[in-house]
């Protein structure tokens, strides 16, 4: 079983000493900001690639979405409706190109979102991704 976790662990949680952040068959070379859904290249652009760092640097836990403007537009909402809007239409668009991998976002009705961590998702079979 230790080395069952040991794979989860290598295989789907961001290694901090990696410029590649990983979520099941979505990864991210936060260096040259290009994306992937297993071998297939995703074009994204810089705001969703910032967008998905974010979500990958931080999945298992809720991202407000303040916290996206701050670190993807470098700007605070204070509660504007306009301002957290834009977050809402970008992650739609996101959502769009990660196809049925996009599950993996949920919504946090009037919070944010959260990345899904895959290794929560053991038993949970998504045959589109395999």
């Amino acid at each position: 079983i230790a080395g069952w976790f040991s794979f989860l662990y290598s295989a789907f949680i961001v290694s901090k000493s990696s410029s590649i952040l990983r979520n099941g068959i979505i990864s991210l070379d936060v260096t040259t900001c290009q994306a992937f859904l297993g071998k297939r290249r995703i074009s994204l652009t810089t705001t969703e690639s910032n967008l998905l760092a974010v979500l990958l640097e931080n999945q298992g836990s809720i991202v407000t979405r303040e916290e996206l403007l701050s670190s993807v537009w470098g700007e605070p909402s204070k509660g504007k409706t306009h301002t957290t809007a834009r977050v809402d239409t970008h992650i739609q668009r996101l959502r769009r190109k990660l196809g049925r991998s996009a599950r993996r976002i949920r919504t946090v009705r009037g919070v944010g979102f959260e990345l899904i961590n895959a290794s929560c998702l053991l038993g949970v079979h998504f045959p589109s991704e395999m």
